[in-house]
């Protein structure tokens, strides 16, 4: 077919064949369509509730996707040390905990990233990461969080160990959060 009586595309669009294949359109390309980046290296510590997911320090990234199929790929990574076990780390979209989606049948929770085995040692902290492809199905602004479920028993510290002191004898950590959202 001939291009004649097509107007320009906007800057960053290509040109493709509508989903019909009867003509051609302009939209988004495929790969890394945009990329966003914050990190967290204050020292700080959540007790538990384990009733739900909730944000982990200021690991938060606000976007508005470019299209409704664009797919987000998460990645976090953090340092922690718990007082006691039974703890997860998660992905959220708003208040929804993304680990939910994972759960198989018969299991209670699938979680992306770490989770927590008693251990007992309060100057030892464990370094984790989690990744994760989320398709929200929207062009509307959203946040993902990196979040924890934190049993009740229990208290993570992030970026730290539980006995801290700000000396060479202790390390702290920075915890980060990465998303890529993906055109298809």
């Amino acid at each position: 077919g001939a291009l004649d009586g097509i107007p320009i595309g906007t800057a960053g669009q290509v040109l493709k064949v509508n989903s019909g294949a009867t003509g051609y359109e302009y939209g988004a390309g495929g790969g890394v369509l945009s990329s966003h980046f914050v990190s967290d290296g204050n020292r700080f510590s959540i007790t538990g509730s384990n009733t739900s997911a909730q944000q982990v320090g200021n690991l938060a990234i606000t976007l508005t996707p470019a299209s409704t199929s664009s797919k987000f790929l998460l990645m976090s990574s953090f340092l922690v040390n718990q007082s006691n076990y039974g703890s997860q780390m998660t992905f959220m979209r708003g208040s929804t905990d993304l680990s939910i989606a994972l759960a198989a049948s018969g299991y209670s929770n699938r979680v992306p990233g770490l989770f927590s085995n008693y251990n007992n040692l309060v100057d030892t902290q464990k370094g984790g990461s989690m990744q994760l492809i989320d398709s929200p199905n929207t062009s509307s602004s959203i946040t993902y969080k990196v979040g924890t479920k934190v049993r009740s028993t229990n208290t993570w510290y992030f970026n730290r160990s539980q006995t801290y002191n700000d000396t060479d004898d202790y390390i702290s950590g920075v915890s980060t959060f990465c998303i890529l959202e993906l055109g298809v």
